[in-house]
């Protein structure tokens, strides 16, 4: 079931929706505006490993439309810039930011890896993050693919 929130999709049974709106109590929202929300991973990478989740139900990356889609990411990469920058961690070469491509997205519902820093990844991590991967995909690289879409 899905329902209107603040103009935004929001699907009930989604615990990601759950979570970026506010219908759950274990919801530990460390940053949230008008349309994106920042929660810690609950299976982290590394020692910092954050998730930027919109608070719009979009199932994946794939399924976005062009124009709203590079907005949207745009926005996840600027907040997800500043929550990092605000935390202190300031080298850039041990930030990773991406998404993973579907079907290797564990939820149905987009949301933006903060990784940091990436060389404490397992091997298993590095993996699951590897970038260029099928089932990876950085920041700028997912804009460059859209904008050409």
């Amino acid at each position: 079931m899905t329902k209107a929130m603040d103009n935004n999709f929001v699907d009930e049974n989604c615990i990601f929706c759950q979570i970026s709106n506010n219908l759950t109590n274990n919801s530990q929202l460390l940053y949230e505006d008008n349309n994106l929300v920042i929660i810690n991973d609950i299976k982290p990478a590394v020692d910092q490993h954050y998730l930027v989740l919109p608070k719009k139900h979009i199932t994946n990356i794939k399924n976005m439309k062009k124009e709203e889609s590079i907005q949207i990411i745009n926005n996840m990469k600027t907040i997800g810039e500043n929550f990092m920058k605000s935390k202190g961690f300031t080298d850039e070469s041990q930030l990773r930011m991406g998404y993973h491509w579907p079907p290797f997205n564990s939820i149905s519902h987009i949301h933006l890896h903060l990784l940091y820093p990436i060389r404490q990844m397992s091997w298993i991590s590095r993996v699951i993050f590897k970038t260029g991967s099928f089932w990876f995909v950085e920041i700028n690289d997912l804009i460059q693919w859209l904008s050409k879409r």
